[in-house]
C-alpha cells in the first residue's frame, strides 16, 4: 500500500530500475552507452543531427580496451560520481578533428559540459563562416551562414550542414557551399 502511495506521486522506482540504473551509472556501463553512443551517429540512427554519419570508428573491442585504460576516463568518471551524477559531468567522447571519425587517434575523453561547448565552437569555425546557397524551381538564396539559412527553416544549426554533407534537399531547397 505505502509503495502504490509513493508510486503515485512519482517517487517509487521499481527494483529492476534502480538496478538498471546503477549498471548504466557503473564505469563499465558509462564504456558500454558511449560506444552505442559512436555507433549510433555514425550509422545516423540517432535523433539528432550529427556530423559524423558514415565516417570510420574504430572496432568495439579497441575501444573498450582503450576505455578501460584510459587514465582521463577515471578521473572524469569519479568526479561525475562525487557530482552525484551532474549531467554536465558526465564522461563523454569526443572527436578531436570533427572532420575525421570515431577512430582511437581523433578521440578523447571531455566532461559532456565540455563536449557541447567544443562541438558548438568547432561547428561555428567549420561550418558557420561559410556563406550557403539555396536553390529551388530556379530560384537562389545566399545566407552569410550555415546557421543563417537553418534558422530559415526554423531548424537546428546543424541541420544544413548535414543536408549539405549528404546532399539531401530540406523543404525542397538544395543547399550548397559557397
Amino acid at each position: 500500500e505505502l509503495s502504490a502511495f509513493y508510486y503515485s506521486l512519482g517517487r517509487y522506482r521499481s527494483p529492476c530500475k534502480e538496478c538498471c540504473q546503477k549498471k548504466r551509472r557503473s564505469f563499465n556501463g558509462i564504456i558500454k552507452q558511449r560506444w552505442y553512443g559512436i555507433l549510433e551517429r555514425v550509422n545516423g540512427s540517432t535523433s539528432h543531427y550529427s556530423t559524423a554519419i558514415g565516417k570510420d570508428h574504430c572496432i568495439k573491442q579497441e575501444f573498450f580496451v582503450w576505455a578501460i585504460n584510459s587514465k582521463k576516463l577515471k578521473k572524469l568518471y569519479q568526479n561525475w560520481v562525487k557530482s552525484h551524477y551532474n549531467r554536465n559531468l558526465s564522461p563523454s567522447v569526443d572527436r578531436i578533428d570533427i572532420n575525421k571519425g570515431y577512430t582511437l587517434d581523433n578521440i578523447q575523453w571531455l566532461t559532456m559540459k565540455q563536449n557541447n561547448q567544443k562541438g558548438h565552437k568547432d561547428h561555428t569555425y567549420t561550418y558557420g563562416r561559410k556563406k550557403v546557397k539555396l536553390t529551388k524551381d530556379g530560384q537562389a538564396m545566399i545566407f552569410n551562414s550555415g546557421r543563417e539559412a537553418s534558422l530559415y527553416f526554423n531548424k537546428n544549426r546543424l541541420a544544413v550542414t548535414n543536408n549539405i554533407r549528404m546532399d539531401h534537399k530540406i523543404q525542397g531547397w538544395k543547399c550548397e557551399w559557397l
